[in-house]
């Protein structure tokens, strides 16, 4: 659940929209800091001023990948072993309108041309003063980091997908908490966020599957049609075998299914009776209508979310997409409503699994 003093994402867009700071906060489990952050294209010498005076942390400028490509902007080292990844390239200044690099005004000259869409890497030199940040493509939804939220809440509010991040650090050298974040945010007047409601955000507004294919598909369970989709964040690939029709059906059987290949496997060989893949299908059969989401889960992920929260996620826009809006989940391990109802799927009930094929009591809710 949301912190009630967090401030909503659309506020918080629309002050970067104005050219105003905000602060944004992690996870407790990540590095469970606070960072200004500000769009590069409005960034001004009283800016950075500020972020010196009250931060006291280092001041860096996340920049999508294409974008430092066409900079010619190379990541400072070829084998991160940085504790959160956090991807630094080489140190660049402006070529012209600065002096020596380093005071405020030469700063938010040089953040302000990483920012320009017209700019070329003629316009920089190499070493310099700002330290540009590599944006992994996919934003939060691949890794939930300042880095990423930056560029992401810019993209969002129209903006050039270059931000300006400085970590809050206290008077005693230590980096602030929550609490005392969350006391400056007030003192200053400043929007206060966090990288989780973004990411929630952004599951909730931008679609992040395509349907790539349909066809027929025969099985000894009967025919389905397989419609598969593709993800936009990630490799994962994701196929909704469909059982009867869907689309008028005022509920609809659905088991999400997060595919284990080696598993999958090994349970059919053995005899042990039947594997979750096979008890679902067989359930399914025995309903005019259904479906089975089989995730194929990328095999490398380093967005820090929970994959089953995230699957959820995703896997309600693709029951969104194919008209399905209220549910019967076939699951042993209920999920948090909240990851699967942010997208419009409302379930209505539970059926455990393990008692799909023997009638066993499904858990209902009541409003």
């Amino acid at each position: 659940m949301t912190d009630s003093r967090f401030d909503s994402i659309k506020d918080a867009i629309s002050d970067l929209q104005q050219g105003k700071m905000i602060i944004v906060v992690d996870d407790e489990d990540r590095e469970n800091e606070g960072d200004f952050v500000i769009a590069a294209q409005h960034i001004t010498p009283e800016h950075i001023v500020m972020m010196n005076r009250l931060a006291s942390g280092i001041i860096t400028v996340p920049v999508p990948h294409n974008r430092l490509m066409d900079l010619n902007i190379g990541v400072m080292v070829s084998d991160n072993s940085e504790a959160m990844s956090t991807a630094f390239t080489i140190t660049v200044d402006a070529k012209k309108d600065i002096s020596t690099g380093s005071s405020a005004q030469d700063r938010s000259v040089t953040i302000r041309k990483l920012a320009d869409p017209a700019s070329t890497h003629r316009d920089f030199v190499r070493p310099g003063h700002i330290n540009p940040l590599m944006v992994r493509e996919g934003g939060v939804l691949r890794r939930a980091g300042h880095t990423e939220a930056a560029s992401d809440l810019m993209r969002l509010g129209g903006l050039e997908p270059v931000g300006v991040l400085c970590e809050i650090m206290g008077d005693n050298g230590e980096m602030l908490r929550f609490d005392e974040l969350f006391e400056m945010s007030r003192t200053l007047d400043m929007k206060f966020i966090s990288i989780a409601d973004l990411i929630r955000y952004r599951r909730k507004t931008e679609k992040l599957v395509t349907l790539t294919s349909r066809n027929e598909l025969k099985t000894r369970y009967g025919t389905f049609t397989a419609c598969h989709y593709a993800s936009k964040v990630d490799a994962s690939v994701y196929t909704a075998l469909i059982r009867g029709d869907i689309a008028n059906a005022k509920n609809t059987l659905v088991r999400i299914h997060s595919a284990n290949p080696t598993n999958d496997l090994l349970a059919r060989l053995q005899e042990v009776g039947q594997c979750p893949l096979e008890m679902a299908m067989e359930r399914l059969s025995k309903e005019d209508h259904g479906v089975l989401l089989y995730i194929e889960k990328a095999p490398m992920d380093q967005s820090g979310i929970p994959m089953d929260e995230r699957d959820f996620g995703i896997g309600a826009q693709i029951l969104a997409d194919l008209g399905v809006h209220r549910v019967t989940l076939l699951t042993d391990h209920p999920v948090k409503r909240s990851a699967i109802e942010g997208f419009g799927i409302h379930i209505d009930e539970y059926l455990p699994l393990e008692g799909a094929l023997t009638g066993a009591k499904v858990l209902r809710f009541t409003e």
